[in-house]
């Protein structure tokens, strides 16, 4: 229990002590209270110098009342005192674009004293003491307390993310172009060789046409062949095309029947070789369940 004790004497007309007076105030809960906000300060300003990120605080008058240790560290300053006026030229901020000085205005610690809210406000700092620069999300509130009104902010170091997105739309560009080159070689190659194959299918149904009567089952065989193959490879070249935008499109699952191929495959090599069987045991696909 924690007492305090005022004491009073009481005289007489001529100075002579009389009696004294004393009195007893039981100040238990104000000095627990006390603790209490002493323990509440020293987390604070524990949670404050353990931060990642920089905490500022300015009264109405825009004099800072609070700086942390990250701050010094992402801006390589400490507090000033400044007018609000001073305060983009002394820290070296700019707009994204980093040449255009950040308005006075428009800071999110000048807006937070206003009663504004800010949110994810992106700045570029730079000064002597940080030539490259660095890029700042800050985020501002505006406080409120006794002593009248302030602002505080909340920033942190988004440079490695900034250089990251870069790279990325760097990229993405970069593919976007060779999409493009690549698309366009496809309709070239696919123009220049479906051309002759076009001629040679035209002018393998012309022999067939004209030619038949003066050609022999085997010639007629050869004709077949070749106009049959000249369709099969524009197929196959419609096919590649279509293959190589797969990347653009979604992708879709199907079922294959591989005794088609077999089937295809066989009779192809039966043509090549010139007879109606081929030599060893045959082989069949077990179709899908």
């Amino acid at each position: 229990m924690s007492v305090l004790l005022n004491a009073s004497v009481i005289r007489d007309a001529d100075g002579q002590y009389v009696s004294s007076r004393s009195t007893v105030f039981d100040i238990t809960e104000r000095d627990r209270a006390k603790q209490d906000h002493a323990k509440q300060t020293t987390i604070l300003q524990s949670v404050l110098n353990s931060m990642g990120e920089g905490v500022v605080v300015a009264d109405m008058d825009g004099r800072f009342v609070l700086w942390n240790p990250a701050a010094d560290r992402l801006l390589r300053l400490g507090p000033a005192h400044l007018q609000p006026k001073e305060w983009s030229t002394y820290c070296g901020l700019y707009l994204p674009d980093q040449i255009t000085v950040y308005p006075i205005e428009q800071l999110p610690l000048v807006r937070a004293i206003r009663g504004e809210s800010v949110d994810s406000d992106e700045q570029f700092v730079r000064h002597s003491g940080r030539p490259s620069g660095i890029s700042l999300s800050v985020t501002g509130r505006p406080l409120k307390d006794a002593a009248g009104h302030g602002g505080v902010i909340v920033f942190s170091d988004m440079t490695e993310r900034k250089r990251t997105e870069s790279k990325i739309k760097l990229h993405a560009a970069q593919l976007e172009a060779a999409n493009k080159e690549l698309e366009a070689f496809d309709y070239s190659v696919s123009h220049d060789l479906h051309t002759p194959l076009r001629h040679i299918d035209g002018f393998a149904d012309l022999l067939q046409k004209h030619a038949a009567s003066i050609l022999d089952e085997k010639g007629r065989g050869h004709l077949d062949v070749i106009s049959d193959s000249a369709k099969r490879m524009g197929k196959l070249i419609d096919d590649l095309l279509v293959f190589s935008r797969m990347g653009r499109h979604d992708m879709r699952q199907g079922r294959v029947d591989l005794n088609d191929v077999i089937k295809t495959s066989s009779r192809n090599m039966r043509r090549k070789s010139g007879s109606g069987t081929l030599p060893g045991p045959s082989l069949q696909c077990l179709p899908f369940e």
